[in-house]
């Protein structure tokens, strides 16, 4: 099976937090760091082919995408290093994509694969990393597009964690404006013999209108933990 060595996933994954995600909690880039090597030691299964996942297969974004989801799912819930677990295994997934699997080498060249890749890391800098972050990352066998584009969907990765659990904060922040405005409203209208009728109807309208906006945001921040049919999944 082609893919990427444990050496070579942390050392990706290093070099885009230390660029692009310097202020990760410390508990979820430990889990980050728990999660990268894992898939390797604790395979998920292929329910609807029957066998542990192959992780050059193409089926395999499948998984990226469940833990992503898992991830924010368990941040958002208090799991941090939980959260960093499965984060790890859905980047290890992620950069394994790009190693192009050669099917008419009749012998293992993953080895001196891994030399050529562990050589050119070894002359990467700062500058080239920020260059590949914003590359489109692709399918290869050259040394060279394989870190590229490991590193490019390492921070794709990381990137749609972030934005992800960003919008649920904000969701947060939303619902504790409106319902502090609720409640004042309401403190309001209990003055309402000192208030005008008309004054006091809008009073009411507007607490009505705030509460069903805080209904829906709590409705829709409410999210189920993720599932993932087509595998039987580690988390």
């Amino acid at each position: 099976m082609r893919r990427l060595k444990w050496r070579t996933h942390i050392r990706i994954l290093k070099a885009v937090i230390e660029i692009a995600f310097k202020n990760l909690d410390a508990e979820l880039v430990r889990g980050l760091f728990r999660g990268i090597v894992e898939p390797d030691k604790l395979p998920d299964y292929d329910v609807k082919k029957r066998r542990l996942v192959k992780q050059h297969d193409k089926t395999v974004k499948e998984l990226v995408k469940y833990y992503l989801r898992l991830a924010i799912y368990l941040y958002n819930s208090g799991k941090v290093e939980e959260a960093g677990r499965a984060l790890g295994r859905a980047i290890h997934y992620a950069q394994d994509l790009v190693l192009k699997r050669r099917r008419y080498l009749i012998f293992d060249v993953h080895d001196k694969i891994e030399e050529e890749l562990e050589r050119y890391f070894n002359k990467i800098d700062k500058k080239m990393i920020l260059e590949c972050i914003h590359e489109r990352p692709r399918r290869s066998n050259n040394p060279e597009t394989i870190i590229c584009s490991a590193i490019s969907i390492t921070y794709r990765v990381l990137k749609a964690f972030s934005d992800g659990i960003g919008k649920r904060n904000l969701m947060r922040r939303v619902l504790m404006i409106i319902t502090l405005s609720t409640l004042s409203l309401v403190c309001l209208s209990s003055l309402s013999t000192m208030l005008s009728c008309i004054v006091y109807k809008c009073l009411i309208a507007i607490t009505l209108i705030l509460l069903l906006s805080s209904l829906a945001i709590i409705l829709n921040a409410t999210v189920k933990r993720p599932r993932c049919r087509r595998f039987r999944t580690v988390m």
